[in-house]
C-alpha cells in the first residue's frame, strides 16, 4: 500500500535520507513532502545545544545546515520521492548569498521536466540546481 503516497502522517513519512558527510556537507536521497520539516525539526534541538557552546542563533545554523546541501538523488518520480524537492529548493534559495551555489539534482528526465513547469509558479528555482540525469550515473551506459 505504499506510504500513503504524497501525504506525511504521525505514524508514517515519506521518503528522505539525509546524509552528512565528514566534511560537513550533506546529501538527500529521495526527497518526499515534509523532508525539509523534519530535518529543521530534528536539527533545532542540536541547534539549542550549539547556541549555548557557541553564541550562534538557531535560525543562522539551520540556514547553515541548509546551505550545506550540496546533492539531491530521486530514485524515481513518485510523488512521495519527490514533491518535497520543490520545497528544499525554495528554502535553500533564499538562504544561499549566491546563484553560483546551485544544489546537484540527480533524478529521472521527468523530474526535470517537472521543474521547469514549475518554474512558473516559482521563478526563483529557476537556477537552484544543477540537472543531472540519473541514467548518466549508470556505468557504461550512453543516455540516449
Amino acid at each position: 500500500t505504499g506510504t500513503g503516497s504524497a501525504i506525511p502522517c504521525k505514524y508514517r513519512n515519506v521518503t528522505g535520507m539525509y546524509l552528512k558527510f565528514t566534511n560537513d556537507s550533506g546529501m538527500l536521497l529521495d526527497v518526499g513532502e515534509g523532508t525539509v520539516g523534519q530535518l529543521l525539526r530534528s536539527w533545532e534541538s542540536t541547534a539549542a545545544k550549539e547556541d549555548k557552546r557557541n553564541n550562534t542563533s538557531i535560525r543562522e545554523y539551520l540556514r547553515r545546515k541548509l546551505r550545506s546541501i550540496k546533492a539531491i538523488w530521486i530514485s524515481h518520480p513518485h510523488a512521495d520521492h519527490h514533491l518535497g524537492v520543490l520545497r528544499f529548493l525554495s528554502e535553500r534559495t533564499k538562504i544561499v548569498d549566491s546563484p553560483d551555489d546551485p544544489v546537484v539534482l540527480m533524478a529521472p528526465t521527468n523530474m526535470f521536466r517537472f521543474l521547469n513547469e514549475y518554474v512558473d509558479v516559482d521563478p526563483t528555482i529557476a537556477r537552484s540546481y544543477i540537472a543531472v540525469d540519473c541514467r548518466d550515473m549508470v556505468h557504461g551506459q550512453v543516455n540516449p
